[in-house]
This record gives structure tokens, C-alpha cells and sequence, in this order.
């Protein structure tokens, strides 16, 4: 069974039946499943004051030390990668995109076997920069099978090229970042 979580309280299960998530999100969600689909943690934005990112385990139940997560309030803030030296752990990833936000790059990590399943964050809010970031972070494994590529990107309304913080995530943990400058500037563009 294969559940993935959509705007609001949607889901859509791929049994194929629709139901109600516990929480109201709108942006700024992340989600991970096992290999059998089972939907794990969701990270989530909270887009009424305050503004807060929260985790929830597979039972919909909100892990209670895991809110005050910073990043998010964009499309694209927030990243579940799993970690490669511990099966029991996962990272999540999260960007700060506005000023309404605390800006940076942020990771904490979660053990979702805890507590029964239930879950329970053992690091949150390790700041990597403190940079406002584009809402695109990205992840891929690496070619290696097991290590991954974690991606954001440096938002500027400056005609500059932009730069990329890329980290490598092993067993051994988070490595510290290498910073590219590539590719064309971004230029937001607003109304026509």
C-alpha cells in the first residue's frame, strides 16, 4: 500500500480509496514510506501564526518534541533522506525560504523506531548556513547505492550566479558542504 499525502487533510492511497490525514498543511510538506509504502513521518508547515514545522509518525500523532522545526512555509523546504549508517534514523532536511522563516539550512534526526514506533527527534535545528535559500532542495542517492546528495540553493535577487551547498550524507554522517557557483542567475518575476 502506497499512501501519499496532498494539500490540506487529502491523501490519496493507491488501494485505490481516499481518506482524511490528521493534520492541515498546505506547503512545505515531506513524507517517507518503507519498502511496503507505509507512510513513516511527515514534516509539516503550519501556515497560521506561529509559524511551525512539525512532525507526525505513521500512527498521525504528532512526535511532541519534534515542533519548532525551523524551515519551510515554500513547496520545495523540507527533505526526508534516510541515513546510511543506522536503520532506525532518518534526516530531515529543511530550508529557510522567507524572512517569516529563520533563515538557513537546517537538518535534525529522527528515530522512528523509538518508543515503539512512535517515534523521537535526538537532534533538530543543526544549522548548516544562515543564507536565504531558494525552494528547490533536492536529494539523490549516490552512484555508490548507498551514500546521498542533499542540494539547496542560495536564493539572491541579484544578477549573479547562484550558489549551491552540496552535502554528501554517509554513514559516517553529514559531510560539510561543497559550495559551487554555477549555472544563470534568478530573477523572480512578478505579475506579467
Amino acid at each position: 500500500m502506497v499512501i501519499v499525502h496532498l494539500f490540506y487533510w487529502d491523501q490519496l492511497d493507491f488501494n485505490p480509496v481516499l481518506g482524511s490525514a490528521a493534520f492541515y498543511y498546505r506547503n512545505g510538506s515531506a513524507s517517507i514510506g518503507d519498502s511496503s509504502g507505509l507512510l513513516l513521518y511527515a514534516g509539516l508547515i503550519n501556515n497560521i501564526s506561529p509559524l511551525d514545522c512539525y512532525v507526525w509518525n505513521k500512527y498521525h500523532q504528532r512526535i511532541g518534541d519534534a515542533t519548532r522545526i525551523y524551515g519551510g512555509l515554500w513547496y520545495h523546504s523540507s527533505l526526508y533522506i534516510p541515513d546510511p549508517g543506522n536503520d532506525s534514523n532518518i534526516y530531515l532536511f529543511t530550508i529557510g525560504v522567507t524572512p517569516a522563516s529563520v533563515y538557513g539550512f537546517y537538518s535534525s534526526i529522527i528515530n522512528y523506531k523509538a518508543n515503539n514506533d512512535s517515534g523521537t527527534v535526538l537532534q533538530k535545528n543543526y544549522q548548516w548556513n544562515n543564507f536565504p535559500a531558494f525552494d528547490g532542495l533536492m536529494g539523490v542517492k549516490h552512484g555508490n547505492g548507498r551514500d546521498w546528495w542533499v542540494v539547496s540553493q542560495i536564493y539572491s535577487t541579484s544578477f549573479t550566479p547562484f550558489n549551491s551547498f552540496i552535502f554528501q550524507i554517509t554513514p559516517q554522517g553529514i559531510a560539510l558542504p561543497v559550495i559551487q557557483n554555477a549555472g544563470s542567475f534568478r530573477k523572480q518575476v512578478v505579475g506579467n
